[in-house]
This record gives C-alpha cells, sequence and structure tokens, in this order.
C-alpha cells in the first residue's frame, strides 16, 4: 500500500531518499555509459517525497512546464519585440524548440532524454521582457547599484531557486538540471564541448556569475543546440517581417545548412550525431561549425542590428529603466512593501500587482529594495511590461 502524503510535503533534511527506488525504465538500462542516470542523481536543495510514477528528471519537466515562469514565456521576445504576428517565434516557441531538437539528439546517442528536456524547457526561465536589450538594461543597473551583473542564465537560476510557484515553493529543480540551465550559454561558440565532471554542482549558486562547461553530456546537447535554434528561428522570423531576403543569407549557409528553420535544424542535427556518436563530447564537423560562425556573423548585422530593431530598441530600453525607477521608488517608500499604511497611495494596477508579488515572495529583510524591484521587472512579459509604463505614464502614450 502506498502511503498519501500531502502535495509538496518534504521529508527531513538529511533522510535523503533514494531517487527512482522500485522503478524500472528500460530506457534507461540501454543508455550509453556517458549518459546520466537518475539512480546517481545528486537530489536537490530541500528533498522532497518520491514520486512512484516519476524518476527525477521528468518531474522536473513537469514542474517546469506548469510554471507561471515558463507560462509567461509565451509573450517574451525572441528576437522582435513584443510580437504582434502570431508566427513569430516566441521565447516559449524557442525553449519547446531547443527541448525537441535535444530530446531528438539525445535519444540517438543514447544520453538520457529526461534530463535533457528538463534543461532546454528551463534554459530561459530567467529572460526579462525585450530579449536582450532588457537584458542589457538591467545589466547596466545592477552594476550602477552594487548588485553585481545581470545574465538571464544566472537569473534563471534565481528563478528556480528564489521565486515561489508550486503550492508556495519554489520549483526546487535538481542539480543536474539546475546546472544544465546556469552553464546553457557562452560567450564564444565552440565546436566541441566537453562536461567538466570535476565540479561540485551542489555547491551552484544563483548570485554568482557562472562561465563554466556543463557537469552532464545532456546539458552540453542543450548548450549546443540553444545555439543554433535561435539563430535559425530568427533568420526565418526576420525573412517573414521583410527585414531580409531568403537570397541574402550567405552562399555556403544555404548550400550547407539550408534556407530555413527545418533545413537548418536538420542539417546541424545530422552532422551533430555523426560527429558525436561514441565520443567524449558533443560537437560538429568543422564545415557545419564555419556555417553556424557564418550565419551568426550575418544575423548580427543584418537581423539584431538592423535598422528595424534600432528604431526600436531606445523606446525598449526606456520602459525598462522607467519602471524599474518607479518600482524602486515605490518599494523604498514602503519599506519594500512593508509599510501596509504607505501603500495605500500607490492605487494604479501595476503596483497592486507588485505588492501581490512581494507578499506572496516573504523575502527576507535583508533583500534590498533594488534586488526586488529587479525580480519583479525581469518577470514581466513584453505586453505587461509596455501595458505598466503606459498605465503609469500615460501621457507618452502617442
Amino acid at each position: 500500500m502506498i502511503r498519501k502524503m500531502k502535495r509538496g510535503k518534504t521529508q527531513q533534511q538529511g533522510s535523503r531518499i533514494p531517487m527512482g527506488l522500485g522503478l524500472k525504465f528500460e530506457s534507461e538500462e540501454d543508455l550509453s555509459p556517458k549518459a546520466a542516470r537518475s539512480k546517481k542523481c545528486l537530489g536537490r536543495i530541500k528533498p522532497i517525497s518520491e514520486d512512484p510514477n516519476r524518476l527525477p528528471w521528468e518531474r522536473d519537466y513537469h514542474r517546469i512546464l506548469y510554471s507561471s515562469a515558463f507560462k509567461r514565456l509565451k509573450h517574451k521576445t525572441q528576437a522582435f519585440y513584443a510580437p504582434e504576428n502570431d508566427h513569430i517565434t516566441t521565447r516559449m516557441d524557442h525553449s519547446l524548440q531547443v527541448s525537441s531538437i535535444s530530446e531528438t539528439i539525445c535519444r540517438r546517442l543514447r544520453l538520457n532524454v529526461d534530463l535533457a528536456r528538463a534543461i532546454a524547457l528551463g534554459h530561459d526561465l530567467g529572460h526579462p521582457p525585450f530579449g536582450h536589450s532588457g537584458e542589457a538594461v538591467l545589466k547596466e543597473i545592477c552594476e550602477k547599484n552594487g548588485l553585481g551583473g545581470f545574465s538571464h542564465e544566472v537569473n534563471s537560476l534565481r528563478v528556480i531557486d528564489m521565486m515561489k510557484e508550486l503550492h508556495g515553493e519554489t520549483l526546487n529543480l535538481t542539480y543536474e538540471v539546475r546546472d544544465g540551465v546556469v552553464c546553457h550559454c557562452g560567450e564564444e561558440y565552440d565546436r566541441i564541448i566537453k562536461p567538466d565532471k570535476t565540479k561540485d554542482i551542489t555547491g551552484i549558486r544563483h548570485d554568482v556569475p557562472r562561465d563554466e562547461m556543463p557537469y552532464t553530456f545532456e546539458g552540453c546537447v542543450v548548450r549546443y543546440v540553444d545555439r543554433v535554434a535561435y539563430l535559425a528561428a530568427d533568420a526565418q522570423d526576420a525573412i517573414s517581417l521583410g527585414v531580409i531576403d531568403e537570397a541574402d543569407l550567405p552562399k555556403d549557409v544555404r548550400k550547407i545548412l539550408g534556407a530555413d528553420v527545418g533545413e537548418i535544424i536538420g542539417s546541424l542535427t545530422e552532422d551533430i550525431l555523426a560527429q558525436s556518436n561514441e565520443q567524449d563530447y558533443i560537437g560538429t564537423s568543422e564545415i557545419i561549425f564555419n556555417c553556424i560562425e557564418e550565419l551568426y556573423g550575418f544575423s548580427l548585422d543584418n537581423i539584431y542590428k538592423s535598422t528595424y530593431l534600432e528604431r526600436q530598441r531606445p523606446f525598449v530600453e526606456h520602459i525598462v529603466r522607467s519602471l524599474y525607477e518607479s518600482f524602486l521608488q515605490v518599494l523604498q517608500h514602503t519599506d519594500s512593501g512593508a509599510k501596509k499604511r504607505a501603500r495605500s497611495k500607490y492605487d494604479a494596477d501595476t503596483y497592486r500587482v507588485l505588492f501581490r508579488f512581494v507578499d506572496s515572495m516573504e523575502y527576507d529583510l535583508s533583500e534590498k529594495p533594488e534586488m526586488i524591484a529587479i525580480d519583479y521587472l525581469s518577470g514581466m512579459t513584453d505586453d505587461f511590461a509596455m501595458q505598466s509604463f503606459f498605465s503609469l505614464y500615460p501621457m507618452r502614450h502617442r
């Protein structure tokens, strides 16, 4: 007989329940020796009761899928701000695409599909509104206010560890997923990526910048796929919006990788499988890697720095700065929402939502109002950020 437990109930600290005890999954028995296995899962910061039907990383995938942070990604920018065209890629579309491609690659390489899907689905949970333009503004604000820097991958880990989600608790994901999320993004493109098995992933913190390789092969797959998935989607979106023509894409890219999302992802997937099989790394051939770099350089000059986006960038940056200043002022005047009488002065809808957020988060008294403002602002969608801005500054809505 299975004893019923309250949803979200945690076990006593120090009495760790073995992950997957009694569960038999043929998919894990047939995995490659380099694949991650649930029986060796390192657990979570806060242990939870075992699920009788799901192994840890499948459970993580579901925890992310049903979270509010993931739902908001459907209204967050991928490359083009607040798209009104339903066919333009959003941050949610991108996350699902990375998850799907990573699943295909991991299945063929006999890696752990559940782990890869969870990392991929959660890798952009901390992205702020307006994509990398919003991220750049928040980085500038954080540095100016002594909060360190701001990066979406580190903020994704903060969302996982700090934001109250399920039944008043945090997502509380496994160490392997947390590591894959915070290490998914690199400043430079590498042709091959090797997992770093020397590090202690139980020591990863959301307040420390990361520039490391993932701990698992599954994390390496997600890191590689993430780069090409957004390049392919952004190029097709740019063509759909008339920012570029298909014929503008570099000749080698069109000839070797392809000219649309399906062709580019298909070429990448085939090459990764051919180059990574039975290897101690995840990588591509020189010819495919050179095409990826060429596509990135082209996209940087012709899409991300296009007149289409440059005309909008100052406006969205102004929105982010103005909202931060407004939220910070309110938090400072209300002692981070603790002064109930002072809160009554701020009756705008966006402030009421801010106070509900602060109440639900139950911040420690030591948390700076600057950081609370960043948390609230970074969780906003493009649409909600614009609505909040125009509600606070109606004369500017022209």
